[in-house]
């Protein structure tokens, strides 16, 4: 399954979430509080409101999913592919290398890496515990890469409490200062308490976003997880285990 690259699908995201921030501030009312809970519509910023801001991080936490969520086709496919023979009866030899290399040759993918990688230490230096300590250090190498892969969702996911927050704070400002101005005590009264709900609204909103973000990123990275176990699982047992060296290689 072809990739879509990450930045356009980073800019689909970013051009997903203000098409929804404009289409909710035009549709919405300003006198409804579903307007300015979820938009702010009639704040002080107008259309630039940290409830827009947050909805576009939103979104572009959802396309960073998006673009994680696509490897796991890959990975399942590979796995299918049957790269390795799974006769248990087969040994195999470093003379049966070359072939497995040929077939790994111009294919793209983490576990066709690693196998390739795998059937070239083992062709160099005819060592079954090489060859495994390799196996190690690939998955390893692969699990670092996956958690560097996520450091921008992660951030993302910090980042809208922290707007929602942020957001909380100047909207009890902004409703402190009009409190200050003239007028009548029951109006001043009740326009600060619906300012204020505004305000803790803001972090309510930003929390749910957040707990949606971090709920769909540890499935997605759950099952990439599993993946990179499988596929070392898969290494182990019908490249690693076969490994067999004829008594005239062994070192001595």
């Amino acid at each position: 399954m072809p990739l879509i690259a990450r930045t356009h699908i980073a800019l689909f995201a970013l051009l997903a979430g203000i098409v929804f921030v404009a289409a909710g501030w035009m549709l919405s009312d300003e006198n409804a509080m579903t307007g300015k809970i979820l938009f702010d519509k009639g704040g002080s910023f107008g259309f630039f409101s940290i409830q827009n801001f947050m909805w576009i991080a939103f979104f572009v936490g959802l396309g960073e999913l998006f673009f994680r969520y696509q490897h796991l086709g890959n990975y399942d496919q590979a796995l299918q592919q049957r790269y390795l023979p799974d006769d248990p009866q087969i040994l195999l030899t470093p003379e049966d290398m070359p072939p497995l290399y040929r077939n790994m040759a111009g294919r793209q993918g983490e576990l066709e890496n690693i196998i390739r990688n795998l059937v070239m230490r083992f062709q160099a230096g005819h060592s079954v515990e090489q060859t495994h300590e390799m196996l190690n250090s690939q998955l390893d190498l692969w699990q670092y890469r996956l958690d560097i892969d996520y450091s921008m969702i992660r951030y993302l996911s910090w980042l809208i409490p922290t707007l929602g927050f942020l957001g909380t704070v100047v909207g009890i400002a902004i409703a402190l200062h009009g409190a200050t101005g003239g007028g009548d005590e029951a109006d001043l009264l009740k326009s600060m308490t619906e300012d204020l709900g505004v305000a803790f609204y803001t972090t309510m909103l930003a929390l749910i976003m957040s707990a949606i973000i971090v709920f769909i990123m540890h499935i997605v990275q759950g099952r990439e997880e599993r993946a990179i176990s499988r596929s070392g699982q898969y290494c182990l047992d019908n490249l690693i285990t076969r490994l067999y060296l004829m008594p005239s290689n062994q070192n001595h």
